[in-house]
């Protein structure tokens, strides 16, 4: 998926239908395809695969997803966090790509029950800003100890650092 010529042919082939059906299916496979929708449609070299995504109707399938993860998930190894991660990419990269009707009917379903979407986007929110807190301080302790043993905070610490984040 990395390459723009194999999301044309995921598109053409009908790739975009399989991972559909495959997250209706509420099965092991379910997990995969959501990593594979992400790759599909992340980037401005998604945008077609995104418009097609709205065409299939496939909000239908990955707003109950987002709204909550599965409780099965736990039993393919893939975490709750990975999923969220997986669904929430996949919505950012089609705000971003989708333009005029499309767009609108994506909007559309954030205000939908009562705004339950909006609420359920500003609960992840605070969790993940609750979580990114508490490793800033861990984070920051640990640079405080480092400094004070005399050691120096390399490129590649710093990375580590922000990959922990």
């Amino acid at each position: 998926m990395m390459l723009s010529s194999n999301r044309d042919r995921f598109l053409k082939g009908e790739g975009l239908q399989l991972m559909n059906l495959m997250l209706r299916e509420k099965k092991i496979s379910r997990s995969s395809a959501l990593k594979v929708l992400d790759h599909a449609m992340i980037g401005p070299e998604g945008a077609d695969n995104c418009h097609k995504f709205v065409d299939i109707l496939g909000l239908r399938t990955i707003f109950p997803l987002f709204m909550k993860s599965p409780k099965k998930i736990k039993k393919v190894g893939a975490s709750e966090k990975e999923h969220e991660e997986h669904v929430c990419s996949i919505l950012a990269s089609l705000l971003r790509n989708l333009r005029s009707q499309q767009r609108t009917r994506l909007l559309n379903k954030f205000t939908e029950n009562d705004s339950e979407k909006v609420d359920r986007l500003m609960e992840l929110y605070f969790k993940y800003l609750d979580a990114m807190q508490v490793a800033d301080k861990k984070i920051e302790g640990e640079k405080h100890d480092m400094v004070r043993r005399g050691e120096i905070i390399d490129d590649d610490t710093e990375e580590e650092f922000y990959l922990r984040r």
